[in-house]
Parts: structure tokens; C-alpha cells; sequence
């Protein structure tokens, strides 16, 4: 059984919480990534954006039926209005690194990943970013202890540790976190926004 639980897409873990496995008070945004149309690094790609992806013989997506990614290209072709001709031409994988290899090899002549993946693979390129009117869902990360864990969270315990070097360099933000958990007994936090946090320097919150 797991003990923590880390999805791609905040609707996977929604679905624990309605389930009643995780706490939803659990439940932090851990990561942001964002969405991008992919080509061959070789050749000359038929298509420049998610537009005019219909000029591409063949798309590799992620099926929306179980991969995140798959998801987040559906609502981005369903709001452009083309979904139904992409389809036509898709080829879906069981998950997103199997869409990144089909056309890092050529079996497709384009395919939508994460930022982070494209940035993986030096036999792939980035013709294009989701357009944000297209793709209006945010590409967050969850992360959450299982309430049936069997190795027990305590306060104070680490619930999972994280390179930030590794994160900056594979094109992802980010997020220092503050985690109270006995807020019922602390005064209030007044954050300090609008200005650059310096690690060991800067105070970004007061109580």
C-alpha cells in the first residue's frame, strides 16, 4: 500500500479525496508545469502551433481516458474546436513518455507533453506553448499522505524530499511552502508579497 500519493493532474486527486483516502486539508499543490506541442529535433515540422496541428500526418496524445496529459490536450483542442478532427489522426499512448518516444523516433509526426519532458529528450523540440485561453485548467502537481498509510506522518516528519536544483533545471517552478499545522493556536500570517526572497535573508511572512 502507498503512503503518499503525487499526480500529474489535480482530478486524480480529487478523486482520492471524494473517496474519503485522502484528507483534503492533506492536499498541497507541490509543482506548476505547462503543456507543449512537440516535433522531430530532425526535419522540417508541417505544423508551428496547436492551431494548425491538423496539417500533421500523425499526432501522438496521451489517452484522455487515463493520462493527464491526454486530458489537458483534449481541453486544449476542444476549445480551439478541432478536437475532433485531431482525433482523426492521433495515435494515444498509455502515458506521456511513451507519446515523448514515438516522436523523438519519428512514428509521429507530432505529439503534446509536458514542458519538463521536452526538456528531456534532445531528439524532440518545442514548436509551441498551449495558448492560455485554450488551456484555462492549470497544470498542477498534488501531493498527499494516504489516510490508510501505514507508516504514520508525524508533525514534524518530512513527507517527501525534493532536489530544487533539479526542478529549476527541467524548466519547473518552484514553491517554497509554510505548512502550520496547529493554526488554530497561532495568531494570524500577514505575507509579505510583491518583492524577491532571499533564502536565509528575507522575511516573506510574520505572525
Amino acid at each position: 500500500t502507498a503512503d503518499v500519493f503525487m499526480s500529474a493532474a489535480t482530478e486524480q486527486m480529487n478523486n482520492l479525496v471524494k473517496g474519503k483516502y485522502i484528507s483534503k486539508g492533506d492536499v498541497v499543490e507541490l509543482l506548476e508545469n505547462k503543456v507543449v506541442l512537440i516535433a522531430p529535433k530532425k526535419g522540417d515540422a508541417k505544423v508551428s502551433s496547436f492551431k494548425d496541428i491538423t496539417k500533421a500526418d500523425t499526432i501522438a496524445l496521451g489517452d484522455p481516458k487515463s493520462v493527464p496529459a491526454g486530458q489537458y490536450a483534449q481541453e486544449i483542442f476542444t476549445n480551439l474546436k478541432n478536437w475532433n478532427d485531431v482525433k482523426k489522426k492521433a495515435s494515444f499512448g498509455t502515458n506521456v513518455t511513451e507519446v515523448l518516444n514515438w516522436v523523438a523516433k519519428g512514428s509521429a509526426s507530432c505529439g503534446v507533453v509536458y514542458a519538463t519532458d521536452a526538456t528531456s529528450n534532445k531528439d524532440v523540440k518545442v514548436l509551441a506553448e498551449a495558448p492560455a485561453d485554450a488551456l484555462k485548467t492549470p497544470v498542477i502537481y498534488p501531493v498527499a499522505a494516504l489516510k490508510k498509510s501505514k507508516n504514520k506522518v508525524k508533525t514534524g516528519d518530512n513527507l517527501i524530499g525534493f532536489s530544487k536544483s533539479a526542478i529549476a533545471a527541467h524548466g519547473l517552478r518552484d514553491v517554497t511552502m509554510l505548512i502550520v499545522t496547529n493554526g488554530d493556536e497561532c495568531p494570524p500570517v500577514k505575507l509579505m508579497s510583491g518583492m524577491d526572497a532571499v533564502a536565509g535573508e528575507t522575511v516573506v511572512a510574520e505572525m
